[in-house]
């Protein structure tokens, strides 16, 4: 192999010109094939084998019943119910006149059933809370719908100052606070009436509003189209969602909040960290490896040469990956950072060796080809065993790293052929710069931190022994998430909101579903699914019937006589405004509730004679919206047949073809992955085909865990293999392979010491530290064998290419640990934290086992 890549630099070196045309020509066909061929998928169902049986299973669960696919939650919050409806209605009707973008829209509160017959799904005892909060407000509601509008509103006001007074005990009244409130809502509607003319925010009447620190929350379920010939991208069409709810005054401005959660915003947030966090990391590491080298190298000249061989090895290795896999996925995304950390340092150790034999009077052409007879090997094997530590997932069912595997296994061999062809054929075209003791400075560092080595090996040698039983111990306790939500942002609008709605009981994405021939097969599964102590209810198509529904409809009648008259007054028109509008300030207020009616009165006082109309319409109109849903609940009846449910929610529970679901929710808090786990086992034993996201991530958690057990044996032993095949010495392998092994340990129990647990994305550090860091083992000991002695590696330009060539890894990975993609950043971290182990046992541990075996052979 030396003789054949001397032989190779020597034919480059005499036609430089020829070989960076045709190398030039390739690349830029490279280039084009990768810009027209590039494709995303942020599908988290991508990273495991799709022909899986449980991926199988899961998918013809979201087939016969679609309404689980690929569903987008649309969360409207505002600070009263009636709010949160009234925005839930407007939206989900503007949506459904988008059939162009979306499939389906289906929102509860928008279908006259649960107007009318929500109140029948709640407990007996939030029922009567719910009618007693209803009968209280009926004083108040008679007064303002006897003047509709503003002037009811202000009647409203005065009633209940002229009632503080009249009940003050001390002679000090004081405004209610919710009539204060609505004093104060009032004062800014007439305001922003006065100065934009635009429609006022909506008012609350008092009692509608929840608890402070509370909201209300009704949701909107939307399932995108997704037609092969729609160029439109889901990101494109969650926008429709906001641009739609803007055009509707649906804003916080307006006291309304919309969030979107669900399959395919969760999917759209986690492609747009990608790409953010590998632009940020991609030019942080940049940065860091202009900083490395410029440290190190001192060579403009050589620096910009080795960035030419990177840019042409990553065009290469890009269009390598669109070629090989077609698409990268969330996970092998982070190759291209992982590139230019990794890409750069066959073309450090080629360099540096041409610059030590130009420096010591070598012509640059010759010195070129015996770098490369003298490296090359070395170079050749590190890519090899690179290519390795990324393949040995390509076996396994885990295709988030297998793909991965396949793209990085083929960059390295890619980067490897750069740096022996690019690298070369450029400096015998602009030479080799022969100045004497580049970085001399720097080299005398590095020499002083492996001659430790030599000075006290048997320490060293023992500290490492002392440090690699600690270690393991901690490595021990190391601990695996499956969660995929552990891979996100949790700062993100998709996550939080998710969140959100788990706490609060509304939807939960870990229900375990089992799906049955019939309904009836469903309810038998519901009642032993009941019985396992990890489920806290169980429902079926059969939940969608009320309980207790004569008790509920009679309390509900009894409260509708109070309404009976007033219903008959909610066609009313706006009242007519008298000429004045003022609400009069009785004796005895305190300061704080005279001020805010003395503000109103001057809000109103400023407002035209249009604008007060249109004030006085707005809320009408408002007002009317509101009672006719405060009133719907007394037009309830009885909910006895399945029939008598919207299809959009029968649809959620009975398939087309009759199957039928039992979900099962979850009683403890299976966001914590020992309860998840908890409860995966236990349903997963009682029903074995049971599915649903809880089940899937389990699953795919066994299926990453034997993944990484798979890689990390492969990759131990192929490194092995290469390793006593290049050295023919079993010795040798085994000091190659200690500080692999001993940074292996020493990353796992960093990990378990800063609570960072292994995840799908970072699981793949192990596996990789022995393709990675064998590299620097080998040069060490090549360069070792090549002077004869311990001193005359340390003198060579081994030591300054290891530590540089580590330093601009370390700079890559620790540029990725700055991402916003939680999965990435933790990928970057524990990646750093390896190669400062590996960079450490580098310098320390390996020199002193060959000082130390270098005195026994001469003992």
């Amino acid at each position: 192999m030396s003789a054949l890549l001397t032989n190779s630099a020597r034919l480059i070196t005499r036609h430089p010109a020829i070989v960076l045309m045709l190398l030039a020509f390739a690349t830029v066909l490279a280039g084009i094939y990768a810009a027209t061929q590039f494709r995303v998928n942020a599908d988290q169902t991508s990273l495991v084998a799709p022909d899986s049986a449980f991926q199988i299973r899961f998918g013809a669960f979201r087939d016969a019943f679609p309404a689980y696919r690929r569903t987008s939650l649309i969360v409207v919050e505002a600070a009263s119910r009636p709010a949160a409806i009234a925005a839930a209605q407007d939206l989900s009707a503007a949506l459904e006149q988008r059939t162009d973008v979306f499939q389906s829209v289906f929102a509860a509160s928008a279908l006259p059933f649960f107007q009318k017959n929500g109140i029948l799904y709640r407990k007996t005892d939030e029922v009567a809370d719910q009618l007693d909060a209803i009968a209280q407000a009926q004083p108040g509601i008679a007064l303002v719908l006897r003047q509709k509008g503003l002037a009811g509103l202000l009647d409203l006001i005065e009633q209940g100052a002229a009632d503080a007074a009249t009940i003050s005990a001390d002679g000090t009244a004081t405004l209610p606070a919710q009539l204060q409130a609505l004093a104060e809502s009032l004062t800014q509607a007439a305001r922003r009436t006065a100065e934009t003319g635009a429609p006022p925010p909506r008012i609350e009447l008092p009692g509608t509003t929840t608890e402070p620190g509370e909201t209300a929350i009704e949701l909107i379920s939307v399932r995108i189209r997704e037609d092969q010939t729609d160029m439109m991208s889901p990101s494109s069409k969650l926008q429709v969602i906001r641009d739609t709810a803007t055009d509707l005054g649906l804003t916080e401005d307006n006291g309304i909040t919309i969030r979107l959660t669900g399959n395919v915003p969760l999917s759209v947030d986690e492609l747009k960290q990608v790409r953010q966090s590998l632009g940020l990391a991609g030019t942080l590491s940049f940065i860091m490896l202009a900083l490395v080298l410029g440290l190190g190298v001192r060579s403009t000249r050589i620096v910009a040469v080795m960035f030419l061989t990177l840019i042409v090895g990553g065009v290469w290795s890009m269009a390598w990956a669109m070629f090989s896999i077609g698409e990268v996925n969330i996970l092998s995304a982070s190759f291209a950072v992982l590139f230019v950390g990794l890409g750069i340092d066959f073309a450090i150790h080629y360099a540096l060796r041409a610059q030590e034999d130009v420096e010591a009077g070598m012509a640059t052409p010759k010195a070129l080809a015996e770098a490369a007879g003298d490296v090359g090997p070395a170079i050749a094997m590190g890519a090899v065993t690179s290519a390795i530590g990324f393949l040995s997932f390509m076996p396994t069912d885990y295709k988030g790293f297998a793909d991965l595997g396949v793209i990085a296994g083929g960059g390295m061999i890619l980067a490897c052929l750069a740096a022996l062809t690019v690298l070369p054929a450029t400096l015998s075209l602009i030479g080799v710069p022969d100045q004497r003791s580049a970085g001399a400075r720097f080299n005398r560092t590095i020499g002083r931190l492996f001659g430790v080595s030599r000075i006290v090996p048997g320490r060293i040698a023992m500290a490492a022994g002392l440090i690699g039983l600690v270690s393991i111990g901690l490595a021990t306790q190391a601990r695996f998430d499956f969660s995929t939500l552990s891979l996100k942002n949790s700062n993100s609008e998709p996550i939080q909101a998710l969140a959100d709605l788990q706490n609060r009981g509304l939807v939960t994405d870990y229900a375990a579903y089992v799906v049955t021939p019939s309904l009836e097969d469903a309810e038998q599964a519901a009642a032993r699914m009941a019985d396992l102590p990890v489920i806290k209810r169980v429902q079926t198509a059969s939940s969608l019937i009320p309980q207790d529904q004569d008790e509920k409809l009679a309390a509900i009648e009894e409260t509708g006589f109070l309404f009976f008259a007033l219903r008959g007054m909610l066609d009313r028109p706006a009242a007519e405004l008298p000429d004045t509008l003022a609400v009069p300030l009785p004796d005895g207020l305190d300061p704080a509730s005279r001020e805010a009616l003395a503000t109103l009165n001057e809000a109103l006082a400023a407002l035209s004679k249009p604008q007060r109309a249109a004030l006085n319409g707005a809320l009408a109109n408002q007002l009317t919206r509101d009672i006719s849903l405060l009133m719907a609940v007394f037009d309830a009846e009885p909910v006895t047949d399945l029939d008598q449910v919207p299809q959009g929610m029968r649809d959620r529970f009975i398939a087309e073809d009759g199957q039928a679901l039992a979900i099962g929710l979850p009683e403890g808090d299976v966001t914590r992955t020992p309860d998840l786990r908890l409860f995966v086992a236990q349903v997963k034993e009682a029903f074995p085909d049971s599915t649903g996201r809880a089940v899937v991530e389990a699953t795919v958690g066994d299926v990453v865990v034997e993944a990484f057990i798979t890689a990390l044996l492969l990759a131990l032993a192929a490194v092995s293999v290469i390793v006593l095949i290049a050295t023919r010495s079993i010795v040798d392998t085994a000091l190659v392979l200690t500080p692999l092994l001993l940074a292996a340990m020493a990353t796992a129990a960093t990990g378990v010491a800063i609570g960072m647990p292994f995840n799908q994305a970072n699981i793949i550090v192990l596996p990789l530290i022995m393709g990675l860091g064998v590299d620097n083992g080998i040069h060490v000991l090549m360069r070792y064998r090549r002077d004869g002695s311990l001193d005359g590696m340390l003198k060579s330009s081994t030591p300054r290419a290891i530590v540089l060539s580590t330093l601009t890894t370390i700079g890559a990975f620790g540029a990725l640990s700055a991402s916003v993609h939680a999965g990435t950043a933790s990928m970057g971290v524990l990646l750093t934290i390896a190669m400062l182990y590996l960079l450490v046992a580098t310098v320390f541990v390996l020199p002193a086992l060959l000082s130390l075996r270098g005195k026994l052979r001469r003992q």
